[in-house]
C-alpha cells in the first residue's frame, strides 16, 4: 500500500483477515483478542462507544505485522535484537495504518498495546495510567490468547496455567487492576469457541 493512500476500514478488516494465517499458525487469534477484549472492556465498565473501540482494536491489532518478514514471525528459536526491533515496530505500523483510514482514536491505542504497566514496553516506555486503557485491555486480552495458543517456539499453555501467567504480571507487565477483574470473572473462557467479533463500522474514531 502507498503510505499516502488513504484507507478504507473494510481493507483493514479485510487485510486484518488475511494476515492472521500468514503470521502465525493460528487464523483466529485477532477474532479472539476481539472477543476476549470485549468481556474486559465491560468488566472494566466502558460505555458504548468504548467497547466497541475495543472491539475495532482488538480486529486490528496486528494489522502492522505486514512490515515483518514472515521468516522473523514464524522463526521457531530466539528473536535476535535485529528481528526483535523490527517486531517491536509492528504497533507503530498498526497505528499508521488506522490513521489512514481517519480512526485516530484507534491509532492511538493500537500504537501503545504494546507498553508495559511498569514502564517497559514499546514503543514510547509509558508507564501506569499513562498507557490508554483500551489498549491495557487489549495487553492482557493478547497474551492471553497467545498463551493458550501453540507458537513456533513453545507449546500452548492450560487456561489454568495462563492464569497465573497474568497473576504473575499483574503490576509489572499489566494494569494490576484489570488483571483481578479478568480473572475474578474468568473472563476468555469462551472465547476459543468458533465465532468471528463483529464490528459496527459507526464506531468513534
Amino acid at each position: 500500500m502507498d503510505r499516502a493512500e488513504r484507507i478504507d476500514l473494510s481493507r483493514l478488516l479485510e487485510l486484518a483477515r488475511w494476515l492472521d494465517p500468514q503470521i502465525s499458525t493460528d487464523a483466529e487469534h485477532s477474532s479472539r483478542v476481539s472477543r476476549v477484549a470485549i468481556e474486559l472492556a465491560d468488566a472494566a465498565g466502558l460505555d458504548g462507544a468504548g467497547v466497541a473501540q475495543t472491539t475495532l482494536a482488538g480486529l486490528l491489532h496486528d494489522i502492522g505485522k505486514i512490515i515483518v518478514p514472515r521468516a522473523v514471525l514464524l522463526k521457531p528459536g530466539r528473536l535476535d535484537a535485529s528481528e526483535y526491533d523490527t517486531i517491536k515496530r509492528h504497533p507503530t505500523a498498526s497505528a499508521q495504518l488506522a490513521e489512514r483510514a481517519a480512526l485516530p482514536g484507534i491509532a492511538r491505542i493500537l500504537r501503545h498495546h504494546h507498553e508495559r504497566w511498569d514502564g517497559a514496553g514499546y514503543p514510547y516506555g509509558l508507564s501506569g495510567e499513562r498507557i490508554p486503557l483500551v489498549s491495557r485491555v487489549l495487553a492482557i486480552a493478547d497474551a492471553y490468547d497467545a498463551m493458550l495458543a501453540d507458537r513456533p517456539y513453545r507449546n500452548s499453555m492450560t487456561v489454568k496455567e495462563a492464569s497465573r501467567e497474568l497473576e504473575a504480571g499483574a503490576g509489572t507487565q499489566f494494569d494490576p487492576i484489570l488483571v483481578e477483574a479478568f480473572l475474578r470473572r474468568g473472563i476468555g473462557h469462551s472465547a476459543r469457541l468458533p465465532g468471528r467479533a463483529t464490528t459496527k463500522l459507526t464506531i468513534a474514531a
